[in-house]
């Protein structure tokens, strides 16, 4: 739930209660069962390759040519986003990863094979909420060096922050000259008149005699 590519035991028991799995003694069984998998057995958390080493092969490709190719998940993503929009479609991203040669690679698992197996079973790993596109801190799992993934989420916060602080006060400063426009309208010589039929001192911003 927290994007890190890793189940905490606290995740796993949460996800299951959601979906209706047994509690007690059958958590436990299956948590050993699955901890014992992948490269890191009895580990603390379960990783994808515990349960879709597929789907794990393919992300590690994927992430290690981010890597060598830009430095990092968080680089590609700020290169394919050349609209700004903060996300990618299925289809920016397929279009943005042909053109950076991901399909020359040698060696591509065949499930990631061209741009239709991408689609199928890259792009919905990393579009974790199933919403139909991708945004930087749904790659940031993919970020290895730890200390650099909690330093790109800080700025993700700090940016993400600063842009509804924009909004709201572009809201506020909206409906403030709203209302005042409103008074105006409503409560001097000008109200319903044009520019042009107001007295040339009212338009300069003269007494508003009548």
């Amino acid at each position: 739930s927290n994007g890190d590519g890793e189940l905490s035991f606290g995740e796993f028991c949460i996800a299951l209660r959601d979906l209706g799995y047994g509690t007690g003694q059958d958590l436990i069984v299956l948590w050993k069962e699955l901890t014992s998998r992948g490269n890191s057995p009895d580990s603390d958390c379960i990783t994808l390759e515990a349960v879709d080493s597929a789907g794990a092969s393919i992300l590690e490709h994927f992430g290690n040519w981010c890597e060598e190719k830009f430095g990092g998940p968080w680089e590609l993503f700020r290169k394919l986003d050349e609209d700004g929009s903060d996300s990618l479609t299925a289809e920016e991203f397929a279009e943005g990863i042909t053109e950076f040669g991901f399909f020359e690679l040698e060696n591509l698992p065949a499930g990631i094979a061209n741009a239709e197996l991408v689609l199928e079973n890259l792009f919905p790993l990393l579009d974790q909420n199933g919403c139909g596109c991708v945004s930087a801190d749904n790659v940031l799992f993919l970020e290895q060096d730890k200390e650099k993934r909690e330093g790109i989420k800080k700025t993700l916060k700090m940016a993400q922050e600063q842009g509804t602080a924009e909004r709201d006060h572009t809201a506020l400063t909206n409906d403030a000259q709203e209302m005042l426009h409103g008074m105006i309208m409503s409560s001097t010589n000008a109200g319903g008149k044009h520019w042009t039929t107001l007295r040339s001192e009212i338009a300069v911003g003269g007494p508003w005699g009548c």
